[in-house]
């Protein structure tokens, strides 16, 4: 019944400059699922508009658009309205494109001369996660405190990766608003590149090369969130921070200082710890 109830109320926006493109994916779409509402705009523009006003199951946008990227389009919907999931289409696709389109939060990316056989596969596959993440996002809306520790190499790729789990665990525990939540993954990569450039790599040529370590701590309870990161660095002058907060010099110190509302440092200046504060209205939420 529940498989009944979402696929009747499921609504699919197409995105194209194309007429061609827009009936191609439309027809697709409605030949496997009559059942669905799918509609289709030929501007950016016009599409954010209707996922403004109305419920949107998720979209299908083409990578060239004219008056806006498809980057800039997906940014927007993924800013705006983080819960809808969109598959990029494109004719000029490759690899470093795909994983530029995933890394801005795309959940797929079609070349278009495979859409006739992936398409729909691949937007089932997409409803379906989406529909599971809402499951797990309501199951972990009860939990009322967690604390998870990572010890990742210090390497960019593990770095990344564990950036987008943060941001995930923040959006699926329902604990902040959207635009806190990137401000917290803001912060917290701030803290992860200083390790990453100015910790660890302080010892690299005493240590055999990969050896270096990030240890880095996800808690929170009902009223707080709280991240620290601690690098195998000789650590550093802690009232740098302050300095550099109060003189702007410290870009990566001030986005910190300005996103979250605790930060301290252990006394060798190898850990930083960054704490905000559970609004009222998130912690009534729960």
């Amino acid at each position: 019944m529940r498989d009944e109830i979402d696929a009747i109320s499921t609504t699919v926006l197409v995105v194209a400059d194309s007429e061609t493109d827009r009936t191609l994916v439309s027809g697709f779409l409605t030949a496997a699922h009559p059942e669905w509402t799918v509609l289709s705009v030929s501007a950016a523009a016009r599409g954010l508009e209707i996922l403004g006003r109305q419920s949107v199951t998720a979209v299908v946008a083409d990578m060239f658009l004219s008056e806006m990227s498809g980057e800039k389009f997906l940014q927007e919907v993924s800013r705006r309205f983080p819960s809808v999931p969109v598959t990029l289409i494109t004719s000029l696709g490759n690899d470093e494109m795909a994983a530029r389109s995933m890394e801005l939060g795309a959940a797929n990316y079609l070349p278009k001369n495979t859409l006739a056989d992936n398409l729909v596969p691949a937007v089932d596959e997409m409803l379906r996660g989406t529909r599971e993440a809402a499951v797990v996002r309501e199951v972990l809306s009860h939990l009322v405190h967690s604390r998870t520790t990572f010890r990742i190499d210090s390497e960019l790729k593990q770095i990344q990766v564990l950036l987008q789990l943060i941001r995930e665990q923040l959006q699926m525990l329902q604990m902040l608003q959207s635009h806190e939540v990137r401000q917290v993954t803001d912060a917290v990569h701030q803290a992860l590149m200083n390790a990453y450039i100015h910790g660890s790599r302080t010892n690299a040529k005493q240590s055999p090369a990969g050896s270096e370590v990030i240890e880095v701590e996800f808690s929170f309870c009902t009223d707080r969130v709280c991240i620290s990161v601690t690098d195998e660095g000789s650590g550093f002058d802690t009232s740098r921070f302050h300095r550099d907060v109060k003189s702007k010099t410290g870009h990566g110190f001030c986005i910190m200082h300005r996103h979250m509302d605790c930060i301290e440092f252990n006394e060798r200046g190898n850990r930083i710890s960054l704490t905000k504060e559970l609004t009222r209205q998130a912690t009534l939420r729960r």
